[in-house]
C-alpha cells in the first residue's frame, strides 16, 4: 500500500490511543515492517511516533494511579427471590499491589525494598538466624516484628 498523509495520521492516532504498534499498523492498513522502515527513514515521523507512545503511556499511568488510589466499584450479587439472583450492591476494591508498585517506582528512597548487607539477625550473643532461608510470608512476619521493635524503642520503623 502507498504511504500517504492520511495513513500517517491514522497510524499516529491509533498509536496514541492504544500504544500498540500492531493495532496502529492495522488502522493505517500498513505492515509492521513497512512502518518500522518509515520510522528509520523519517526522523519527524519517528519523533511523532515516540510522542504518541508517550501520551498513551501517560494515560495508562494515570489510570493505574486512579485504580490504586481511588479503586473501583465491583458488583455484589445475591439471592433476591427463591430462584433469582441479582446485583444487590457494590463493594469498593483497591489494587494495593499496584499502589505499592507505583510508590516503589516514584519514591524508591522511601518505598523500595531495602538491600540487606547481612542476611543474619543476631539472637542473643552468638546465635544467628539466616533470613535467606525464609520464604516471603516468614520474611513479612520478621519485618512486622522488627517494625514493632523499632517503634517500642522509639526509632523509625522500616518504610515499605
Amino acid at each position: 500500500m502507498k504511504w500517504s498523509d492520511d495513513r500517517r495520521q491514522r497510524f499516529l492516532e491509533a498509536l496514541d490511543e492504544s500504544g500498540v504498534v500492531q493495532y496502529a499498523c492495522d488502522a493505517a492498513g500498513m505492515s509492521r515492517a513497512r512502518m518500522y522502515q518509515l520510522r528509520r527513514e523519517d526522523h519527524d515521523f519517528a519523533e511523532e511516533w515516540d510522542s504518541a507512545i508517550e501520551r498513551s503511556v501517560d494515560r495508562i499511568e494515570q489510570r493505574a494511579i486512579n485504580m490504586a488510589a481511588h479503586g473501583w466499584d465491583e458488583p455484589v450479587f445475591g439471592r433476591v427471590a427463591r430462584d433469582t439472583d441479582a446485583q444487590i450492591g457494590t463493594v469498593r476494591k483497591y489494587d494495593t499491589g499496584l499502589m505499592r508498585f507505583i510508590l516503589q517506582r516514584r519514591r524508591p528512597e522511601r518505598y523500595s525494598e531495602k538491600l540487606q548487607i547481612d542476611n543474619r539477625v543476631t539472637k542473643g550473643d552468638s546465635e544467628h538466624v539466616d533470613l535467606s532461608r525464609l520464604d516471603d510470608e516468614e520474611l513479612a512476619v520478621w519485618e512486622r516484628l522488627l517494625d514493632k521493635a523499632a517503634v517500642d524503642e522509639g526509632t523509625e520503623p522500616a518504610q515499605d
